[in-house]
């Protein structure tokens, strides 16, 4: 009996054929990471608790449009508000217009 070739290869100069284990294997393993995967996915979307009902959700969506022109428009008038407090006095609110002078009735 010949000792194995140092390179691997069977004495009629073919590579060495594999065994037949490795297809299946490779087959069960990406079928278990695809299991891995969707439970992973299933877990993040139950976690905040699913499905979520919204009151009114209809009536929200049609105004919806009216909000969002109610909040370009005052946006649009440059307004700031900032809040003053100190310790033993009362808080304070300023209300500044677009060039920096407090809004009057």
């Amino acid at each position: 009996m010949q000792p194995p070739r140092p390179d691997g290869y069977s004495r009629n100069g073919k590579p060495p054929t594999p065994s037949g284990w490795q297809w299946p294997a490779f087959v069960i393993g990406l079928l278990t990471m695809s299991v891995l995967t969707m439970g992973t996915f299933l877990f993040l979307a139950n976690r905040d608790g699913g499905a979520q009902v919204i009151d009114n959700y209809y009536q929200k969506a049609v105004d919806w449009d009216v909000q969002k022109a109610e909040q370009t428009r005052s946006t649009a008038l440059g307004w700031t508000a900032r809040l003053e407090a100190k310790a033993g006095e009362p808080v304070r609110l300023f209300l500044l217009d677009a060039a920096g002078q407090p809004v009057r009735d």
